[in-house]
């Protein structure tokens, strides 16, 4: 029992350090150039997506239910698409 118990912390300890170790990694990512590359990029890829959403506001009738029609079609694209754009706009709104 007492193995167990050890294996077990030695195993939660080496899963923290890794997760730490990946954090350190993401952070220096993102202060190197790179990292500030993407973020402009983000921020340009929100600003489409808010003319994107302007545009949609716009739409009339026969074109939102071809819109309908695409999404019942294609649901995991959506789905993807719709996660996208929500990482998007969380990165967006935590900078």
């Amino acid at each position: 029992m007492s193995d167990e118990k050890n294996t077990a912390s030695k195993l939660a300890q080496e899963g923290q350090d890794h997760i730490e170790a990946l954090t350190d990694q993401f952070r220096s990512f993102l202060s190197s150039p790179k990292g500030q590359s993407m973020e402009v990029l983000g921020k340009e890829a929100g600003a489409r997506a808010k003319e994107a959403l302007d545009k949609l506001e716009n739409i009339n009738q026969p074109e939102l239910k071809e819109a309908q029609k695409k999404v019942r079609h294609r649901p995991i694209a959506s789905v993807l698409l719709s996660l996208l754009v929500g990482f998007v706009l969380g990165r967006l709104t935590k900078s």
